[in-house]
């Protein structure tokens, strides 16, 4: 069930962002970074920010293509402990022509400007380096991050989100 929410967020995101018909105009404006107030407080991240359940999903170049390097998907969510660890989850890999559903674990650390790693174990040895996919991530808060895959066998960008309850 996890992963269908995961796979329909990926779906209506792309749908948002394709359906756009190109009727409004885009106007530049000049941006006055004197007249505003950061709300930064200064660190507060830490691995308890990254706490429930999470969808994800990354888009790259990878080494498995027939083609090297080839291009690929990631959809999928995961559980967080809020003590580096990855308790749980699933993904969806896709790569032409391998497209395998796999559960993962793993762990995580998270510093106190929101950078850190992720790093899930698939137990599936034609994804990652060794079924072990490593993930740089950057939080922008307790319910949105930023991904990208910087392991030997892929380069890769995507977006961490929290799961809605509902």
């Amino acid at each position: 069930m996890k992963l269908i929410h995961a796979l329909s967020f990926l779906i209506l995101s792309g749908a948002m962002l394709f359906s756009q018909n190109g009727s409004a105009p885009v106007r530049a404006t000049k941006f006055d970074a004197s007249s505003t107030r950061s709300s930064w407080k200064g660190p507060g991240f830490s691995n308890a920010t990254l706490n429930g359940a999470y969808v994800f999903h990354v888009n790259g170049r990878d080494t498995f293509a027939k083609v090297a390097p080839g291009a690929y998907g990631i959809v999928g969510v995961l559980d967080a402990d809020g003590n580096g660890n990855i308790t749980n989850g699933e993904q969806l890999y896709s790569d032409q022509p391998y497209s395998k559903l796999d559960s993962i674990t793993g762990s995580y650390s998270i510093g106190t400007d929101g950078r850190g790693t992720i790093t899930l174990d698939t137990g599936d040895s034609h994804i990652g380096v060794n079924g072990v996919e490593t993930f740089s991530v950057a939080l922008l808060s307790g319910v949105h991050g930023l991904m990208a895959q910087f392991d030997t066998s892929a380069t890769s960008s995507g977006a961490l989100d929290l799961q809605n309850s509902q």
